[in-house]
């Protein structure tokens, strides 16, 4: 709660210290207040076979506040962005899952010149843990903060060199997971990329990520390692093959090194393949073919999983007033895991999952918006010995006053936050 609040009041500063001395440039905002009713059904997502008690339906309620700032300094060309927002969670059953969801962003993108750009941000993210398996019920909020610098030098009109270095901490409130699970991950990239007369990309580069988990004991380290480090060879592409139609693509080899374990190293092939085709002016498409390791980002039993993936998104204005989306995944997961801290010995898992989901916009007027939305999520595990299902429902009523109404880049910017 300090850190919370020790953001609020920084970004609130930077906001009032920046805005005056940048007058004579149009800064955008956007405020937004409003409440959001949800009924999820197994929230610990339990079995389907399990009888606890657990493993039931509640209503949950939030408030939620969002407010972001667009601030040219001194143009356009170099920028500060700073979104925030907060949500104060309430459980109608499982009132120990009470707490304030919160979410800021700082973002500083420049221009010296035709030649050197680059960008600077942090962000915070706070918000309760992706329970699985009924296993843990305890509380969780799991406390992610990034930090990313990038410089890219134009040695043509056509390539730059971006440098890019950042580096993210993950905390754990409960303590049966915070010496296991509390990561530390430092990533540097430095790529050579091109860029077309017609808006397409392509860039070739290296990237390594060492991850640690500075809080694990001897005992531990010695069956599943202190942590690890990737390092890919990468082909970038983002190519405009018509007006309406981008097609991406991403190749890559990650060699995984293992701390202290190195009969765990291996290479992981790494790609994604994706279409994004604006089919008219009020509908588009979206598709992603996805094989890819996956960060362990939740405190579970797995050292690392691999993720294949097909993705779709697809969106229609049905009316001036009205946005629907509709999305869905088929994944299959395969992952390491280890059974327990006495034994060095890992086992192998797949998972498959299946996810949908449907979501209603609706702007009753320029500043008042109703918002739907519905998921449903299954896993099935061991070949299909076991199935775990969670779905939800909720509705948001929200209000937002800007400055710019119709082309404000700050209420993009909520419009973004996750």
């Amino acid at each position: 709660m300090i850190q919370n609040k020790k953001s609020s009041c920084w970004l609130g500063a930077l906001m009032l210290v920046l805005t005056p001395a940048s007058a004579y440039a149009e800064a955008e905002y956007a405020v937004q207040a409003g409440s959001t009713a949800y009924r999820i059904y197994n929230p610990y997502q339990f079995p389907s076979s399990s009888g606890n008690g657990l493993k039931t339906s509640d209503n949950v309620y939030s408030t939620d506040l969002r407010a972001a700032l667009f601030l040219p300094l001194p143009t356009d060309r170099s920028h500060l962005s700073l979104t925030g927002a907060v949500s104060k969670m309430q459980y109608d059953t499982f009132r120990n899952l009470d707490y304030l969801k919160t979410q800021y962003i700082a973002d500083y993108d420049w221009e010296y010149s035709d030649w050197v750009r680059g960008r600077f941000s942090r962000s915070t993210d706070v918000r309760l843990y992706t329970y699985f398996g009924g296993n843990f019920t305890n509380q969780e909020l799991p406390h992610l903060k990034e930090n990313l610098g990038e410089v890219a030098l134009r040695i043509t009109p056509r390539f730059d060199i971006p440098v890019t270095l950042s580096n993210q901490s993950l905390r754990y409130t409960d303590p049966s997971n915070t010496r296991l699970y509390n990561m530390n991950s430092d990533v540097s990239q430095v790529a050579l990329r091109y860029e077309s007369g017609i808006k397409s990309t392509l860039s070739t580069g290296f990237k390594q990520s060492r991850v640690n988990f500075p809080d694990r004991s001897a005992s531990d380290i010695s069956a599943i390692d202190s942590g690890y480090t990737d390092r890919e060879l990468f082909l970038d592409t983002r190519w405009r093959f018509a007006e309406n139609t981008i097609v991406l693509g991403h190749l890559g080899n990650v060699q995984r090194q293992f701390a202290t374990l190195p009969n765990r190293n291996s290479n992981i092939p790494s790609y994604l393949i994706g279409v994004d085709w604006q089919y008219s002016l009020i509908s588009s498409l979206g598709l992603r073919l996805i094989d890819q390791p996956q960060t362990n980002e939740q405190a579970d039993s797995r050292l690392y999983s691999v993720s294949r993936a097909v993705q779709g998104l697809a969106t229609w204005q049905a009316t001036p007033k009205i946005k629907v989306s509709l999305k869905g995944s088929l994944e299959t997961q395969t992952y390491q895991t280890f059974a327990n801290l006495g034994n060095a010995v890992v086992g192998n898992g797949t998972d498959k999952l299946k996810r949908f989901g449907a979501r209603i916009d609706y702007d009753i007027t320029p500043r008042l918006a109703l918002r739907t939305e519905a998921f449903t999520e299954k896993t099935v595990s061991n070949g299909g010995s076991t199935e775990y299902s969670r779905n939800s429902v909720q509705i948001g009523l929200h209000y937002t006053f800007e400055n710019l109404v119709g082309n404000n880049r700050a209420r993009t910017q909520i419009d973004g936050l996750q």
